[in-house]
């Protein structure tokens, strides 16, 4: 049981390290689907991309960051996080009671990013009437415009090297959004303790999210499971990839 008030000799954790408790509901619905893709992944249902299969897949691509472009991506998570506070929104938009959390940090002088600034963060889709504007202010509230000096050095010099690496290993036709001036948003994800992101659709375009996502592993390893769609219950075509600590992957939208 939790304690109804903190220890006063005991300094408080960091909100991103605090985790709520899940209702049990969603705690049994969670490991449900846990256990079905464990099962999948284990009778073969489910199939591992290994390093060499993961680009023909088209739009998608994984990279091994420099040591040095990764700790650049990682201070940027940091300088982010530390400008929010505790204004980070729930990861799934106001209805998403699992703890995780998300924030956008825009960046000077790229002109994607700006403009997506001065015209605001935007609600989850499938959200309309009062909930979609509280769900619009609480994205308003967890988005930040960063100072040329919360940006850390090496940062710009990593975005290039990982720009150009994708435009190598991605089709032809996104190269044209491949570039650090289209950068929409950065967007940390703390998942704060929970195992499993239960599947979603990323949209381009909308609630921050550009046309080729790309996902630097800032700290911890993670599978990465995608579905075709539409999906289709007989055949159960289910792809998953493993993203280390230090790697990134991207996946183009459309």
């Amino acid at each position: 049981m939790p304690r109804s008030k903190s220890e006063p000799s005991r300094k408080r954790a960091r909100p991103e390290d605090e985790v709520p408790e899940a209702s049990s509901l969603q705690d049994l619905v969670e490991q449900a689907e846990i256990d079905g893709v464990r099962l999948r992944m284990a009778s073969g249902d489910s199939c591992e991309l290994d390093e060499a299969d993961v680009a023909p897949v088209n739009g998608l691509a994984r990279l091994d960051l420099d040591a040095d472009d990764a700790r650049a991506f990682s201070l940027l998570h940091a300088a982010i996080l530390a400008k929010l506070e505790e204004r980070l929104a729930g990861w799934g938009g106001v209805g998403d009671h699992s703890g995780r959390l998300r924030g956008y940090g825009y960046l000077p002088g790229h002109k994607q990013s700006e403009a997506h600034h001065r015209e605001g963060v935007i609600s989850m889709r499938e959200y309309t009437g009062a909930q979609a504007a509280t769900d619009a202010e609480a994205n308003r509230r967890a988005s930040v415009m960063l100072d040329a000096s919360d940006i850390p050095s090496g940062f710009e010099t990593a975005l290039a090297n990982l720009t150009r690496a994708l435009t190598e290993v991605l089709p032809a036709k996104y190269r044209h959004v491949l570039c650090a001036d289209q950068l929409v948003s950065c967007q940390p994800n703390l998942h704060r303790g929970r195992a499993y992101l239960r599947p979603h659709l990323d949209e381009p375009l909308h609630d921050g999210f550009g046309i080729v996502i790309v996902t630097v592993a800032i700290r911890g390893s993670a599978r990465i499971l995608l579905h075709e769609r539409p999906w289709d219950a007989e055949r159960r075509r289910e792809l998953w990839f493993r993203l280390r600590e230090g790697q990134a992957s991207a996946a183009a939208c459309r």
